[in-house]
């Protein structure tokens, strides 16, 4: 496999009387392995910068809603009142406590 070769210093340990025909296949698959691996490295970067940056607009969109809670708003688990500004907002949009939450993941 190439990519465990310095293919320019390779090339300089090339004897000088060895036809190009004899090193064609090896040099055009070093090649063709250096490009794919190039392309396939800018197309995980790009798939991840386009991700991070759903991530970013998901979270911008979250952030930008208001959420209203007064004396009367009750936790969607324990169906007690919020005694402090310290809660979870449920991927439904409902509210819990911190301390409620252990249902989300099979856990108490």
């Amino acid at each position: 496999m190439s990519s465990n070769f310095d293919i320019p210093k390779l090339i300089g340990l090339i004897p000088s009387n060895w036809s190009i025909k004899l090193t064609s296949d090896f040099l055009n698959n070093s090649l063709a392995n250096s490009l794919a691996k190039k392309r396939n490295n800018s197309v995980q970067k790009s798939i991840y910068s386009n991700y991070k940056f759903s991530l970013q607009n998901t979270m911008y969109a979250l952030r930008k809603e208001q959420l209203y809670i007064d004396e009367d708003t009750c936790c969607s688990r324990c169906f007690k009142t919020f005694d402090s500004c310290i809660f979870i907002r449920l991927p439904s949009g409902k509210l819990c406590h911190t301390m409620c939450k252990g249902g989300l993941d099979g856990k108490k």
